[in-house]
């Protein structure tokens, strides 16, 4: 029986470039998904604009008219579920700041074919998955957590809302542990599922053995966002902390 491929979308206003990393993607992904590839944002918005649906959306940032940023807040807008990336030349920390509420990861040029394909592969297989762990080693890691946070709870049938509690919730936490900042860590997403139970679960925990201080006011800030949120010691001096966001039983 065969499976259904999953879909990618290449955008890149450069053509060579374009057909370079599409042909790159069909030669080594080709039995996993079909690629898509178009070379302006406005042709992307038009695949969007009718319905045309994508498990992992690459951009280019740089492009005339209808840039990368603007597809990805079309995207983020529209709720569309998509994981996304954004290849750009031009990392700061002003761009960091616009992509991290629309939950994109991002890809710095110049890189290497094969980094590019591995990055898209684990976008494919992190895109049907209901657990996922992220190492959290700087800031664009818990950005990361945050947007598979997000989608985790989309996939699971979550409202809008409650959606964006736990993952506003999973960010403010990991400030407050100071992770990718202070210390090293992991954040662990997952799907909760029990009798009469269902929702995500998120686990950000320390893993680099230092001492470290909760302010007493963080779980108390966060409470309204998510239905649980607990604190617990780790050996070797490290910190967790678990957050639960549960969804309608009955509507689902």
């Amino acid at each position: 029986m065969s499976t259904k491929k999953k879909r990618v979308l290449l955008i890149d206003d450069e053509s060579h470039l374009a057909r370079t990393l599409g042909d790159a993607l069909k030669h080594a992904l080709g039995d996993l998904c079909d690629v898509w590839v178009c070379t302006s944002g406005e042709e992307a918005l038009q695949y969007l604009a009718r319905g045309e649906r994508f498990e992992v959306i690459i951009t280019d940032f740089k492009m005339p008219g209808v840039n990368g940023v603007d597809v990805l807040r079309y995207i983020y807008r529209q709720k569309i579920l998509a994981r996304t990336i954004l290849i750009t030349a031009y990392g700061t920390p002003e761009l960091e700041k616009q992509l991290e509420p629309l939950e994109a990861a991002y890809l710095l040029k110049p890189f290497n074919i094969r980094d590019f394909v591995d990055l898209v592969r684990r976008n494919l297989d992190e895109s049907s998955q209901l657990k996922t762990t992220v190492i959290i080693r700087d800031y664009r890691d818990v950005i990361n957590a945050r947007q598979k946070t997000r989608e985790l709870a989309r996939t699971i049938g979550l409202d809008i809302t409650s959606q964006a509690r736990i993952a506003l919730a999973t960010s403010s936490i990991a400030d407050a542990m100071s992770l990718g900042m202070l210390h090293v860590g992991q954040i662990s997403i997952e799907r909760i599922e029990e009798p009469e139970k269902f929702g995500v679960r998120v686990v950000c925990a320390t893993t680099d053995g230092k001492q470290m201080h909760i302010p007493t006011n963080a779980l108390h800030d966060i409470g309204w966002m998510v239905d649980r949120c607990a604190i617990d010691p780790l050996p070797a001096g490290n910190v967790q902390v678990t957050l639960e966001k549960l969804g309608n039983v009955e509507a689902k």
